[in-house]
């Protein structure tokens, strides 16, 4: 859940600020019709827009925020031992130790 909120704040921070497409200069060339016979030569690739650059590094910055979180919140449950203590203490998280039960019978160690 934490993940999820830190990569929402992300991409809010990040998202760039939205600008009408610019129009395209001049009369557009006709676009021919696909040929049927397989080409064998390299295909032309555009230059990515600065637009499509920042989406492409806000996506790499939701992915390491996202992992770190996931690695780090594990993490300090394991090195701190509050996991450990939890379910030790009792009334804690485990249930089985709660001293509010007013019932006779034994408690299970389960």
């Amino acid at each position: 859940m934490l993940s999820l909120a830190a990569a929402s704040l992300a991409v809010l921070l990040l998202a760039p600020q939205a600008e009408p497409p610019a129009p395209a200069p001049g009369p557009t060339a006709p676009v021919a019709a696909p040929s049927l016979a397989p080409e064998t030569g390299p295909v032309p690739v555009p230059e990515p827009t600065e637009q499509a650059m920042r989406y492409y590094r806000s996506g790499n910055v939701v992915w390491v925020v996202d992992t770190l979180i996931g690695l780090l919140v594990p993490a300090l449950f394991l090195l701190t031992g509050f996991s450990a203590a939890s379910a030790t203490s009792p009334g804690g998280w485990g249930g089985s130790g709660s001293s509010s039960s007013s019932s006779t019978s034994p408690s299970t160690p389960w």
